[in-house]
């Protein structure tokens, strides 16, 4: 599969024609949210969504919804040289504590 067409790829050519169209991008918890349930359902790998991740962290066009958690989610999932790849359980884990946080 070329790297072109993966889901991942495209969400970073829409977050950057949407930056280009509007000057700023909101990135939700949902949208995590379903990044991570992509990640579980092995449409993505876990170095797709530290890519991912990387990429929105470092975007200075990309504004994180107000979540307290959200910064803290970014910096662990953009960073697995530190925190270790992401897998299952974690995704899991990660769901649970910004679904919590939405309520």
């Amino acid at each position: 599969m070329s790297t072109a067409s993966t889901p991942l790829s495209l969400l970073r050519a829409e977050v950057l024609s949407a930056t280009a169209r509007h000057g700023r991008l909101l990135v939700t918890s949902s949208a995590t949210i379903d990044v991570l349930k992509a990640f579980k359902n092995g449409q993505v790998s876990s170095k797709d969504v530290a890519e991912w991740a990387e990429f929105i962290d470092a975007n200075e066009d990309v504004d994180l919804e107000e979540n307290s958690h959200l910064p803290d989610v970014f910096f662990e999932l953009s960073s697995p040289e530190i925190n270790g790849l992401l897998d299952v359980k974690r995704a899991t884990e990660i769901i649970s504590l910004l679904s919590e946080s939405r309520e």
